[in-house]
């Protein structure tokens, strides 16, 4: 039992050192999109969402990739107000463009399947507007995420990180000192994408 157990971890090692070998100087291209609409509560709070990000990177090594994302977000808040003489609706509107530059450090767990560990450096530059005012931010952050890599074909492959730990900092225009900086853990940050390996 124990030879056949060794004999079974050098075929597997050598199935994922070939699968690895192979990706080392590979260009990627991918990205992911992505709409997300909210109801909160009994208040009828709504929410929608949408993002863009375009993603490049290159295999340095067999098992390390480099590259970045630019990407657009937008997002409204659509809150209703009561007043004597009606409802109305306020809005909260967000525009946003993001660079992120980022590093993945890959380990394969079969042929085609591979777990990644992903550190990215946020930079997002963007403006709120209530009504008729309108306020610009510089938001930053460091980031480690976990992530899983499914490959369908040779060269297209699936992906998706499954939650978050960082540190984020929200710089309204304006202030010089921000007290909305933090470090955190977020599970609920899932994002999917499709990727094609040149």
């Amino acid at each position: 039992m124990k030879k056949l157990f060794i004999l079974g971890s050098l075929v597997l090692t050598s199935l994922v050192a070939q699968a690895q070998e192979g990706l080392k100087g590979r260009l990627f291209l991918g990205g992911s999109i992505g709409y997300t609409h909210d109801k909160v509560g009994a208040a009828d709070i709504k929410s929608d969402n949408f993002n863009v990000s375009p993603l490049i990177g290159y295999f340095i090594t067999p098992t390390i990739a480099v590259g970045g994302q630019i990407g657009y977000e937008y997002g409204k808040v659509t809150t209703p107000i009561s007043t004597p003489f009606g409802t109305f609706d306020s809005e909260v509107k967000t525009n946003t463009f993001v660079i992120q530059p980022l590093a993945r450090k890959y380990w394969g767990i079969g042929e085609k399947v591979y777990f990644f560990g992903q550190l990215d450096v946020p930079v997002k530059l963007g403006n709120t507007k209530v009504g008729d005012s309108k306020s610009n931010f510089v938001d930053w952050g460091v980031n480690l995420r976990p992530g899983f890599d499914l490959f369908l074909t040779k060269n297209w492959s699936v992906e998706t990180t499954v939650g978050r730990f960082g540190y984020g900092t929200h710089n309204p225009d304006g202030v010089k000192h921000d007290d909305n900086s933090a470090f955190g853990l977020n599970f609920n940050d899932v994002n999917f994408g499709v990727k094609y390996v040149f």
